[in-house]
C-alpha cells in the first residue's frame, strides 16, 4: 500500500506544475499573440515582394560635348590616342546620369577592321543632351565649294578648276620673261624679252642661251658701225655705246657719222630749207601780181573772156593775164621740188 501511494503522490504535483506553466500564465498569453502577429505580417510582406532582375542593367545615351574629343586606349591622357570623337557622338552606358560617371569612362566601340576595341573618354566630355550648334552663315569668296577670307593687298585671290583657291603676288615683266624664256632673259620694253649680256636667243626664238662673250669695244663696233664702248653699262646689262673720234651722231641718233659729212649733210639740209624758203616766197609774189592784175581790169576777166572781145587792147590784157598765170604754175612747181619731205 505504500509503494503504490508515492508514484501517485508524484503525479499529483507535477502535472498542475507543468499545465499552468504552460496555459495558465496571464504574462504569457500576450506575448504569444504578439509574436504570431509579427510571424504574419513578415509572411505576408515576403509574400509580396517583387523580385529585383539584374540581369538587365539600366542604359542610357550620353553625347560627347566637344569636338575632336580623344578616345584614349587606357585612363590618362598620357595613353595614346586611339580615335577622335565630333560633338554630338551617342555613347550608350551602364550608368543613370551624367553625375554618376566615373572619372574615365571605359566603353568598347568597333575599329577600322570592324573587332571590338575598349576606349577611355573623360567624363567631363559627356553630357546627357546633345549640344545645341549655332550655324555660322559662310562668308568671303566661294571656290569649289568652300569659302575664303579676302586676300592682302596686292595679291590675287587665284580659283583652280579643282582643288583650294590661293592668294598669288602678281609677277613683275622681268619675270614672266623669266618664265618663258629662261633665267637669262629679262624685260627690254614694248612687250617683249630680250637676252642679257653673253647670252642671245637659240635657234627658234623660244630661250637665251649663252653665246661668245664680246667686250665692249668688240659688241659696239660690230653693231654700230663707227661706235666704241665707254667703259659704262645700262639699266639692262647692255653696253653703252658712243661714237668715236672724229665721229658725231647723226640728225636721228641712229648712227655714227663723220664731221665732214654730218657738216655737208648739215649745209645741204640748210641749203635744202633756203631753197625752199625762196620758192615759197616767190610763188606768193606770182600770186599776188596775178591777184592784182585781175583786181585792176573789169570783172569776170579770163583767157577766154579776153580772147572773145577781140582787138588791140584786149590782146594785150590777155597776154599779160596769161604770162601772170604761167609765172603762178612755174613757181608752184619750183615750191615743189625745193621743198620735197
Amino acid at each position: 500500500m505504500k509503494r503504490s501511494t508515492l508514484p501517485i503522490l508524484v503525479i499529483v504535483l507535477l502535472v498542475p506544475n507543468l499545465v499552468f506553466a504552460a496555459w495558465w500564465n496571464p504574462f504569457t498569453w500576450f506575448k504569444q499573440d504578439s509574436n504570431s502577429d509579427k510571424q504574419q505580417v513578415q509572411q505576408t510582406l515576403v509574400k509580396y515582394q517583387e523580385p529585383v532582375n539584374y540581369s538587365q542593367p539600366t542604359l542610357k545615351t550620353f553625347y560627347v560635348q566637344a569636338d575632336n574629343t580623344r578616345v584614349h586606349d587606357c585612363a590618362s591622357l598620357s595613353c595614346k590616342v586611339i580615335a577622335n570623337y565630333p560633338t554630338n557622338t551617342e555613347l550608350t552606358l551602364v550608368y543613370a546620369s551624367a553625375t554618376d560617371l566615373p572619372d574615365w569612362v571605359q566603353f568598347t566601340f568597333p575599329d577600322s577592321n570592324g573587332a571590338t576595341t575598349t576606349g577611355y573618354i573623360k567624363s567631363t566630355m559627356l553630357g546627357e543632351n546633345k549640344v545645341v550648334i549655332q550655324k555660322v552663315v559662310p562668308t568671303g569668296t566661294l571656290c569649289n565649294g568652300d569659302y575664303y577670307n579676302q586676300c592682302p593687298s596686292g595679291q590675287n585671290f587665284v580659283c583652280p578648276s579643282t582643288g583650294k583657291a590661293y592668294c598669288d603676288t602678281p609677277k613683275t615683266n622681268d619675270q614672266m620673261c623669266v618664265d618663258k624664256y629662261g633665267s637669262y632673259s629679262y624685260f627690254a620694253g614694248q612687250k617683249t624679252c630680250g637676252c642679257k649680256t653673253g647670252y642671245g636667243w637659240n635657234s627658234t626664238q623660244t630661250s637665251c642661251v649663252a653665246v661668245q662673250v664680246k667686250n665692249g669695244y668688240q659688241s659696239c663696233s660690230e653693231s654700230f658701225p663707227n661706235e666704241t664702248w665707254d667703259g659704262t653699262y645700262g639699266s639692262n646689262g647692255k653696253y653703252n655705246c658712243i661714237c668715236q673720234n672724229g665721229y658725231i651722231w647723226n640728225s636721228t641718233q641712229a648712227i655714227c657719222v663723220s664731221y665732214q659729212q654730218q657738216y655737208l649733210q648739215q649745209a645741204v639740209d640748210k641749203a635744202n630749207s633756203v631753197a625752199c624758203q625762196t620758192a615759197k616766197q616767190n610763188q606768193q609774189i606770182k600770186q599776188k601780181e596775178l591777184d592784182d592784175f585781175e583786181a585792176s581790169n573789169p570783172p569776170n576777166l579770163s583767157l577766154d573772156t579776153m580772147q572773145g572781145i577781140g582787138g588791140g587792147i584786149q590782146d594785150m590784157v590777155a597776154q599779160r593775164l596769161s604770162t601772170y598765170v604761167q609765172a603762178v604754175s612755174d613757181a608752184n612747181q619750183a615750191e615743189n621740188r625745193a621743198c620735197l619731205p
